[in-house]
């Protein structure tokens, strides 16, 4: 089975203000991570910030494939997702519970790109995100996640692809 995992966090605590990683994050019940623009109300989209969007969630994987693809670098947080994964189909979890260190989340929705990312970081952007922009998830119970922690299933799904 191949390794699921969180491979890095990032947040901004402001809108267009650049990305930073962090080790590990606490995340609060409804709220996502504390300290990122979003749970400050200090996002670009706040206003629609609903708990089913508390979190953002990318692949590895995916970013890899744009910039083999295209050239578009979205490392570094340029993505402007909060948690990248890798060994995970993200849409796969869509509607299912999971856990990433202590907290229990619900992968809500897809997390299409925005015109909003490509005035940011150039032409292309859009296009190179589309059908791999991520999830949404919603944080069911509180806690704490930390790079390298396991991409847990729970419910009715028993195993990741």
């Amino acid at each position: 089975m191949p390794v699921t995992q969180l491979e890095n966090i990032w947040i901004a605590t402001a809108a267009g203000e650049p990305m930073f990683s962090l080790e590990l994050a606490e995340l609060e019940k409804n709220h996502g991570i504390i300290g990122d623009r979003y749970h400050l109300g200090k996002g670009t989209f706040s206003r629609w910030q609903r708990p089913n969007r508390a979190v953002s969630l990318i692949e590895f994987e995916a970013l890899g494939a744009i910039k083999q693809e295209t050239g578009i670098d979205l490392s570094a947080g340029r993505h402007r997702r909060n948690l990248v994964t890798a060994g995970v189909t993200l849409s796969d979890l869509i509607g299912g519970h999971f856990r990433i260190g202590t907290v229990l989340s619900r992968a809500s929705a897809t997390c299409p790109p925005c015109r909003y990312l490509e005035r940011l970081l150039g032409s292309g952007t859009f296009e190179a995100l589309r059908n791999r922009g991520g999830i949404r998830a919603e944080v069911i119970e509180s806690g704490i996640v930390k790079r390298g922690d396991d991409i847990i299933p729970v419910g009715v799904r028993t195993k990741l692809p």
